[in-house]
């Protein structure tokens, strides 16, 4: 049986507080949209039996009416296709509801033939190839500890795990949310979503990855592929299919500006940009996210840096961070590439789990924040320059 797995799509994700002149919409929202359908287009090229979702299939409970629409309508063509074959789907945290009663969104999936998600409860889910038996156990976030009591699994050949959660060994603030030890010895396979890089931890836990950069420290993915999984549960052998997001996030060379001069480093800084334009015709609707760190920066060395070359750089790209900081050694830069935090990243981590009044839009919350804070950080460069 040829299974594909992949995680993390949260459709619905948006950022940057830019909007697309033609539709209204958040254009990061637009490019999560759009990754979301070449992963379906790269997943049906293979044919595989079953699919599985690792969950945030959404960024919220509840997404846009946009969102909700372009989902349903590309998981109905893609179930069509596969003539409603099996799609199976964990709830994770970004789509599970906080107050009991309310209903998760991921069940209006389930009027499209094939699908079954699971958000409140775990279960195990049997199916049939070829005379070949293979139980998977679904288990949403936060269910683990219930997940438990339903194995071993009598009557399969195979037994996958399939569930969200961080498990102790991922570097992330948050705390560990599943304990895979106690399912090791009875499933063959454990496939989590939540982390959005792809890693394993010894021969039987996977974690597929995020299809798109949509973490709070997106510059922790830059450099890691993204992509899906395809297993054959006879061999218990499996691929990683890399498939490139809609929008690209560059996390440029950083330049140590110890030995060099203002001017000097205005024209490395320049030259990176030209190198990553000429590597790729970026086109106004696919231009990338970039981020440029300068090292051992002196005092006051943003204020030497011109408004009119930021104003250069950002036009050729979607966003551009000049990120400035003081960085004494290559374990402290290290340490840098894997956990900081711009202030943007700190407020958008804030805003997503702040308790906002009934009513309040908690996107436009987050989206309004970010809209300030670079227009202060735009005011701040212009009264510099």
């Amino acid at each position: 049986m040829r299974i594909a797995f992949f995680s993390d799509t949260h459709l619905g994700h948006r950022r940057f507080g830019r909007v697309d002149e033609r539709s209204g919409l958040n254009v990061r929202e637009l490019d999560v949209m759009r990754t979301f359908e070449r992963f379906l287009k790269s997943i049906s090229e293979e044919q595989p039996d079953v699919v599985l979702h690792g969950g945030d299939f959404f960024d919220m409970v509840r997404p846009g009416n946009h969102t909700i629409l372009k989902a349903f309508s590309a998981v109905s063509a893609f179930q069509r296709k596969r003539d409603g074959a099996e799609f199976i789907g964990v709830a994770g945290n970004h789509e599970v509801p906080r107050v009991q009663g309310t209903g998760c969104i991921l069940t209006l999936l389930e009027e499209i033939p094939g699908v079954r998600v699971f958000w409140n409860r775990p279960e195990i889910v049997t199916i049939e190839r070829d005379g070949e038996r293979v139980g998977i156990l679904c288990v949403p976030h936060s269910r683990s500890e219930s997940a438990k009591e339903l194995v071993p699994c009598d009557g399969v050949e195979r037994l996958l795990l399939l569930a969200h959660g961080l498990t102790s060994n991922v570097p992330r603030i948050r705390e560990a949310s599943i304990e895979v030890g106690p399912f090791k010895k009875s499933c063959d396979l454990i496939l989590l979503g939540d982390y959005h890089i792809h890693r394993t931890e010894g021969r039987k836990v996977v974690y597929v990855g995020s299809t798109d950069y949509v973490s709070a420290n997106i510059w922790e993915e830059a450099k890691q592929p993204k992509g899906w999984i395809l297993l054959d549960t006879k061999t218990m052998k499996w691929t990683f299919n890399e498939v490139q997001p809609a929008r690209a996030v560059r996390d440029l060379a950083p330049i140590d500006v110890s030995t060099l001069g203002v001017t000097e480093v205005l024209d490395q800084m320049l030259r990176a940009m030209e190198e990553l334009r000429d590597a790729r015709k970026w086109d106004r609707d696919s231009l990338p996210i970039v981020r440029q760190r300068i090292l051992n920066a002196p005092e006051g060395f943003r204020r030497e840096v011109p408004f009119e070359v930021l104003q250069t750089l950002r036009g050729m790209a979607f966003d551009y961070v000049l990120d400035v900081g003081f960085h004494e050694s290559k374990k402290q830069t290290e340490a840098t590439d894997m956990g900081a935090h711009s202030v943007e990243e700190h407020w958008t981590t804030f805003a997503r789990e702040y308790e906002t009044p009934e009513g309040v839009d908690r996107e436009q919350f987050v989206a309004t924040g970010l809209a300030y804070l670079k227009e202060a950080r735009n005011d701040t460069e212009a009264d510099s320059a």
